[in-house]
């Protein structure tokens, strides 16, 4: 089968329905909800092995820079020139004349020399010279088609020295109670949401601990990857092609629910397809992509070890 455009989707929408659909919801977006709903069904093997490689971002420490009330601006000469800015970013401010200390929310980096920050520090540090704080740079972003999925493998390009070791929420905040306890090369990571008091879609990052002067090295991430948008109507949808019967039902369900939901809903209409041979195959398929993973382990037969797993959870430290 050929691969599917949204164009050829929009064709049987209209046969579907027997006319344009009248859903005020336009037709990418049916086959996006679509597709995010596909790849949530089941944990496919085809959105295995998607890698990313990542840098932390340097800690910023800042001293003497001058704050402007009427534009909430903090500067300091050269003092951003290799900060790339995040939404949701955050700086301590901790000191300075008439500032009151506190994590204040990043809005925007307008230079090399300036960024502006979402609320003020305080109207009477208003022309002051002597500000200071610091920008931990503590969450990375992640790749647009990570939302929702999992990772499934992690560690650094300097292997010998350097671990990555996934920790809880509770875990990283014991980690940052601890400052004793960080090292140069060994980093814990979370996986959290961040939203922006500007609003917005929620974003996903990779919070690591502890903060670093450094850039130099690279953490490496496979991951289960998630939906990818068509950026135009005649690119091909991102799937197999084994998986196209499947994923026209679950689009058909999507538009009939919503054009003829006395018909049955969405939600009726993709259960319905769950109990049916096109999810059972398409999941018997999948299969068939990793059909071999490797020598059994912990077992009377186990072979020679094949390679050492970083793959565990940090515990929270205890306090004797």
């Amino acid at each position: 089968m050929a691969t599917l455009t949204v164009r050829q989707l929009a064709e049987i929408a209209v046969h579907e329905v027997g006319a344009q659909p009248g859903t005020p919801i336009e037709v990418r977006e049916l086959a996006n909800m679509a597709g995010e709903h596909l790849v949530a069904m089941h944990q496919w093997n085809w959105l295995l092995g998607r890698e990313v490689r990542l840098r932390p971002r340097a800690t910023i420490a800042l001293a003497g820079a001058t704050w402007t009330e009427a534009t909430r601006t903090l500067a300091l000469t050269g003092a951003f020139e290799d900060y790339d800015f995040l939404s949701a970013d955050s700086i301590d401010i901790e000191e300075g004349t008439g500032a009151t200390p506190g994590r204040y929310e990043v809005e925007s980096r307008t230079s090399d020399d300036a960024i502006v920050l979402a609320t003020s520090i305080g109207a009477a540090a208003d022309g002051q010279t002597d500000i200071g704080g610091e920008m931990r740079n503590d969450q990375i972003a992640l790749p647009s088609d990570f939302d929702l999925q999992a990772i499934v493998g992690y560690s650094m390009t300097n292997g010998l020295t350097g671990t990555l070791e996934m920790t809880t929420p509770q875990g990283m905040l014991d980690l940052r109670s601890w400052p004793g306890l960080a090292t140069v090369t060994s980093f814990w990571g979370l996986v959290s949401y961040v939203r922006s008091s500007a609003g917005g879609v929620p974003l996903q990052r990779l919070e690591l601990w502890p903060s670093t002067s450094s850039t130099e090295e690279e953490l490496v991430l496979f991951y289960r990857g998630g939906w990818i948008a068509p950026a135009s109507d005649t690119d091909a949808l991102a799937i197999p092609n084994w998986l196209n019967a499947l994923y026209i039902e679950v689009f058909k369900a999507f538009v009939m629910g919503s054009e003829e939901p006395e018909g049955g809903t969405v939600d009726q209409r993709v259960t319905a397809l769950r109990g049916g041979a096109l999810y059972a195959d398409a999941i018997r398929r999948d299969a068939q992509v990793m059909a071999d993973l490797g020598p059994l382990a912990n077992t009377w037969v186990e072979g020679p070890p094949q390679q050492v797993s970083r793959f565990s959870m940090y515990r929270s430290p205890t306090v004797s």
